[in-house]
């Protein structure tokens, strides 16, 4: 849609007054030299060891709060923005702040209702034989009459940094949710059909203009 992904996320970020300090992490030349077309320079890459395919989203964040640290700055909260999740809404993103400097919260996550419930999802075996993950009475429940349910949608992570460094992870016991309103705050670009409904979204709503 005629800017680089990354420059999504970045462009958003820089809209938010309560944002302090914006660091990239990557391991990536070429994500590198495009952040400096659009202004903004890495300082350091990523360790090579927190750079590969099952390194661990919790322990990247937390080596840039060292690094951080062992330059004489330190934080209260660190956001998590990531760019495979580049359609956000400003105003998630306030309450979200709002919630965790407010309330007794540890962290704030952003989560968009399912639209395919797990009461009504199966495991196949290899017989192709189906099993309900849950109890057989909620398949004769209409989908429109069960609980609504909600999924981790990518887009928000807040946190505070004690908490993160104590329980090693984003989800800690004291953590509420935003419920975003958007469908495209759901969007996760994890293949090209979500590359494709990204696109889609972004020209219904009109989020490039």
């Amino acid at each position: 849609m005629g800017k680089p992904l990354i420059a999504w996320t970045i462009d958003f970020v820089k809209k938010l007054d309560s944002i302090d300090e914006i660091y990239i992490s990557t391991d990536s030349e070429e994500i590198i030299e495009c952040c400096k077309k659009i202004g903004f320079n890495i300082h350091e890459k990523r360790p090579g060891t927190l750079a590969t395919d099952t390194s661990n989203t919790v322990d990247v964040v937390l080596d840039v709060v060292n690094q951080f640290e062992k330059n004489g700055k330190t934080f209260d909260y660190i956001a998590l923005f990531q760019p495979t999740s580049p359609l956000r809404d400003i105003s998630s993103w306030n309450q979200a702040i709002s919630v965790i400097t407010e309330t007794d919260c540890d962290a704030v996550v952003g989560v968009s209702e399912v639209e395919e419930h797990p009461y009504h999802m199966f495991n196949i075996d290899g017989n192709l034989s189906l099993t309900p993950w849950f109890s057989d009475e909620f398949l004769k429940t209409r989908s429109q009459d069960l609980p609504k349910c909600y999924l981790v949608n990518g887009s928000l992570y807040l946190v505070k940094v004690s908490e993160l460094k104590r329980q090693n992870t984003f989800f800690p016991k004291q953590a509420k949710a935003v419920i975003c309103r958007f469908p495209y705050e759901a969007v996760d670009i994890d293949t090209q059909y979500d590359w494709v409904v990204a696109e889609a979204l972004v020209k219904h709503f009109g989020l490039n203009s």
